[in-house]
Parts: C-alpha cells; structure tokens; sequence
C-alpha cells in the first residue's frame, strides 16, 4: 500500500525544487515586462501614425489648398475610423507583421505611393480609372507577398482610402468650394478587379500567369463599368 511505501529524501528533494521553479519561474515571467514585445508595439504603433498623417493630406488635397476645413475634418476622422478598421485586421490574420518592420514599413509606404499616383492622376485627368488600376496593382502585390484572405482584405481597405481620393472639389463661387465623393460605381469598379486578382493569383507557375490575371481582371472591370453605367442611364 502506498501509505507503508518508503520515500527517497533525495528524489522529495528534486521535486519540491522542480516545483518551485517551475511555479515561481512562471510567475517571475509573467511579472517580468516583456521589452522586445513592448519595443515591437510602439514602432508598430509610431508606423501606423505615420500612415495616418500623411494619407490625410494626400486624400484631402484639394481641400487644404481650399482651407476647407468643414469637409477636411469628417473627411480625416473617416479616415482614420478605416485606419484602425485596417491596423485591427491586421493584427489579427498577419500579427507577425508588428514584429517584422521591414514588411510594415514596405505596406505603408506601399499604400502611401498608390494613393499618391491616384491622386495625382484624378487631379491631372479627372478620371477615376486610376484609382482603380493602382487598386489592382495593389491586390496583385499583397496576393504575391501574403495569402488570398489578408490580400482581399486589405486590397478592400484600400479601395475605401482610394474611393475617397477619387473624390473631386467642385468650386461654387470665387471662395467657396464643397467637396463630393464620386457615386459608389467607382468602388464596385475596383472591388471587382481587386477579388478578381486575389482569387485567380493563389499560385504562379508560369510567367504568363500574370498577363493572364491581368487581362480577366481588365475583362471583368469593363464588364462591370458597362453594367454601372447602363444602370446610371436607365435610371436617370
């Protein structure tokens, strides 16, 4: 019986310091602040600032060389609502990018030039065709670089800051201007070229796999263009 089994002094010994350090070492961890961690979410943190401070102004150009701050404010808090939308989503399906800060450096300034060209493009031309091709060319990138799910995820994201670069000032009088979005086709525009790319680049076996995405997501974008705009005209 075990109550008349003899005990080994020694072996008692090894397992009351096997149990001390295992409890008082778990705790002495758990207590301890973990510096490479909290080092990781302040340089995530300061790189996800950046993003918002400068994707304010490249959005809302027209409205800071206008001083229009009545459509600027709303305009930065939607922004920055779609901002921490994007930071949560990516902590949550690809958190490996808060430690690796190449990568979220390179996603920042990758989001910040396609903006830039979009704009740049609506200001020069008018057309918001810009928007949609730098939204392809961004779900072609995050395809290539992530899996499909992250890709489309925040290639969606990006369609929402691209929408609403695409927007155009329209001047009243001398003084005054309003700022208006574009109608809502610009957006199905790009979400169709964009699901369309992330679905169809999971693999990329032969160089010609890229023109071949290309050219349905191309397909696929006119496609819906005609759809919206035959929509617009038997409505009106």
């Amino acid at each position: 019986m075990w109550l008349f089994r003899k005990t080994n002094p020694r072996r008692s010994q090894l397992r009351r310091n096997i149990f001390r350090r295992t409890f008082y070492g778990a705790a002495e961890r758990t207590s301890r602040p973990s510096r490479p961690a909290d080092t990781d979410i302040i340089i995530s943190t300061l790189l996800w600032l950046t993003f918002v401070v400068l994707s304010i102004p490249i959005i809302s150009f027209e409205l800071l060389q206008q001083a229009n701050y009545r459509a600027l404010i709303p305009l930065a808090v939607i922004n920055l609502l779609i901002s921490v939308a994007a930071g949560i989503y990516i902590r949550q399906y690809q958190g490996r990018i808060l430690k690796n800060h190449a990568r979220a450096l390179v996603l920042v300034g990758m989001f910040l030039l396609l903006l830039a060209i979009t704009k740049l493009g609506v200001i020069s031309t008018r057309h918001t065709a810009w928007a949609t091709g730098t939204a392809v060319i961004a779900a072609i990138i995050l395809t290539i670089a992530y899996n499909q799910r992250f890709a489309i995820g925040m290639s969606i994201f990006y369609c929402l800051f691209a929408y609403f670069a695409a927007g155009s000032t329209t001047y009243t009088t001398e003084s005054t201007s309003t700022y208006q979005l574009a109608n809502i086709s610009p957006f199905l525009i790009m979400a169709s070229g964009v699901i369309t790319c992330c679905f169809l680049l999971k693999e990329i076996r032969t160089r010609m796999k890229l023109l071949e995405v290309s050219t349905l997501a191309a397909g696929v974008v006119f496609i819906m263009a005609s759809a919206l705009n035959f929509l617009e005209e038997t409505s009106s």
